[in-house]
């Protein structure tokens, strides 16, 4: 059945229509086209596989075309013509909604209506599959058209996004490799990027982003924190591996914290991971960065479950906002975690994250996920396939506490196809220098010390993250936290093992009144625990109110200003009908006096 003309806007005397190109009406018509230019052109991670939404300067010069297009041609209806491919429909009426919902005002299932009968294909992600390792996929994650408008009208209500004044040039210059190839996810408050390189070139001698130049912008963006998701020990290989092992002291000099948070590329953060996160970033008011290896799985999944907490997003509004800000975000089975962990992260949950059993943690997890956690655990493939997730959640917890290094660190997910995209293509517009300088920086540190082969990643910077919490609190010797760091210092000194007998572990070590020392400091930690979860929930429902509050004023600031403009036009005319009725005295006395 051949599609027929779409009216997607009549207003007066607007009408904007979209077709096929075969279907455009050929009388009193001016037809423009997309898909076959520069700046609308979707740059594929994996070609064949993702094909859209279109980015953040492609939408916003679309919606500058159009107002352009409306002024010039008022007399002829405007059609959006388009090729017969499927996917470039889905692109096309994206832009077409996200006019409507930006320019226009409507939301975004009044944009969407139009073709609401339209069989668009949904959105899939750039990754792809992992058909080498598993047989029994899962079906692809759908992200339709409509998620991404309510992405657009979710930031349009915060506030975030004017069209007519959005910085496109900005946007796509902190695209290049050399400006951090970074993107602000939450305006003001995150930023995703791609790792920090130690030299400013990479290994092709193109020019990178090193910590010396990011300080100065990050300190100029009040930027207090960065989040590291990626393991280059553990992940990279070769020159890559020095590359992208940048010292953390080179932030933290600065001022800025720097927090690792590692997990496996690809593959869906830990509850505890989440928490450490978000935790994290509420104890500081200040912006904070995410990176991992390419700033876009890994990355935007965190800065996702911040956004859904805190800022009111779905997790799907937050997938499509995200894919148009920072193409290639959330991917594999990140997307379908994400919806699965929504729930947990609202701000009132009947249930919180913490309040889960290991077991309906694991639950989280899509079932491809699931068995990739029990590939990292050394349980083979073939011992999960065909197994319901009820059996392979209790082999998971069996297998915990007992794996080693070598399965830890290898990488069964499929490699990241943004590795090499980000490297090999811009932004579609033209870049202006941001100032993120080359500063000389503090003189080079030698690196942080990483955790040994033979434990756990990331348990040599447990240690050293709960040593900044203590240090933290032991701000008076009577306050109790000494004597508890004091005791933790201990413990972290003793041999560690894979497990070691009853008569050497570090209690035993341990001498009587030191073990009753430490009983007694965490009966006091306990109870300073739960005074501090009691303040955080407090915290937390006035942070709830303050954000519905700021989405009811920026909900409410269209229907003002629509109000003061009506107010202002009737001021208008009241004062042109005061003139003309002068003028009509005027001319009565005039006439009078001749008369």
């Amino acid at each position: 059945m051949a599609m027929q003309p779409i009216s997607w806007l009549r207003e007066g005397n607007v009408h904007l229509l979209w077709a096929p190109a075969y279907a455009c009406p050929q009388q009193n018509v001016v037809a423009y086209a997309t898909d076959d230019k520069q700046e609308f052109s979707y740059n594929s991670f994996n070609p064949g596989r993702d094909f859209g939404p279109l980015d953040l300067c492609a939408t916003v010069t679309y919606c500058r075309w159009v107002d352009a297009l409306i002024q010039t041609h008022t007399q002829n209806a405007l059609v959006h013509i388009t090729t017969e491919r499927p996917e470039c429909w889905s692109n096309t009426i994206t832009l077409c909604g996200a006019y409507l919902v930006l320019a226009k005002g409507f939301s975004a299932a009044a944009a969407y209506q139009p073709f609401a009968h339209v069989q668009l294909p949904h959105f899939v992600d750039c990754r792809g599959d992992a058909s080498s390792v598993f047989e029994d996929l899962e079906p692809d994650f759908q992200l339709s058209v409509l998620d991404v408008l309510q992405g657009l009208q979710h930031v349009r209500d915060l506030g975030w996004l004017d069209y007519r004044t959005y910085p496109v040039e900005v946007h796509a210059s902190m695209l290049q490799p050399e400006h951090g190839d970074m993107t602000w996810l939450l305006q003001g408050k995150a930023i995703a990027m791609a790792s920090p390189w130690v030299l400013p070139v990479d290994g092709e001698k193109l020019p990178v982003c090193t910590p010396e130049a990011l300080v100065p912008y990050f300190m100029q963006n009040k930027v207090a924190i960065i989040i590291q998701c990626n393991h280059p020990q553990a992940e990279e290989k070769g020159d890559r591996q020095q590359l992208l092992s940048y010292n953390p002291k080179l932030f933290e000099c600065a001022g800025i914290r720097h927090v690792w948070l590692p997990f496996e590329d690809g593959g869906c953060p830990s509850v505890d991971i989440i928490q450490r996160f978000l935790s994290t970033c509420e104890a500081n008011g200040c912006a904070f960065a995410v990176h991992c290896r390419s700033g876009l799985g890994r990355t935007a999944t965190l800065i996702g479950a911040f956004a859904i907490r805190h800022f009111g997003f779905s997790a799907r509004s937050f997938i499509g906002w995200s894919r148009v800000a920072r193409p290639g975000t959330v991917h594999g089975s990140q997307q379908q975690y994400l919806v699965n962990l929504e729930p947990y992260l609202r701000m009132g949950a009947p249930k919180a994250l913490s309040a889960l059993s290991p077991s309906e943690q694991l639950r989280l997890l899509p079932r491809r996920e699931l068995r990739f956690w029990a590939l990292d655990l050394g349980i083979e493939r073939q011992q999960t396939e065909g197994k319901p997730e009820d059996e392979i959640i209790p082999m998971i917890l069996q297998a915990r506490g007992h794996v080693v290094a070598e399965h830890a660190s290898q990488a069964f997910r499929p490699p990241d196809p943004a590795t090499v995209h980000r490297s090999s293509t811009g932004p579609s517009v033209a870049a202006v220098t941001l100032p993120v300088p080359v500063a000389p920086g503090p003189e080079l540190l030698d690196p942080s010390p990483r955790a040994p082969d033979s434990e756990l990643p990331g348990e040599e910077n447990a240690w050293a993250e709960l040593q900044k919490y203590l240090r933290m609190l032991c701000k008076e010797e009577s306050n109790g936290w000494l004597e508890v760091a004091q005791l933790v210092e201990k413990l972290r000194q003793l041999p560690s093992g894979a497990g070691p007998p009853p008569d050497t572990s570090p209690a035993a070590q341990l001498s009587s009144a030191d073990q009753a020392e430490l009983a007694r400091a965490a009966e006091v930690s306990k109870h300073k625990d739960e005074e501090l979860q009691r303040v955080l929930q407090q915290f937390h429902a006035v942070q709830s109110d303050c954000s519905q509050l700021r989405l009811d004023i920026a909900k409410g600031q269209g229907d003002a200003e629509a109000e003061a403009s009506a107010m202002l036009m009737k001021a208008q005319l009241v004062g042109q009908l005061g003139e003309a009725q002068a003028h009509a005295r005027r001319l009565r006395e005039q006439r009078d006096s001749v008369f």
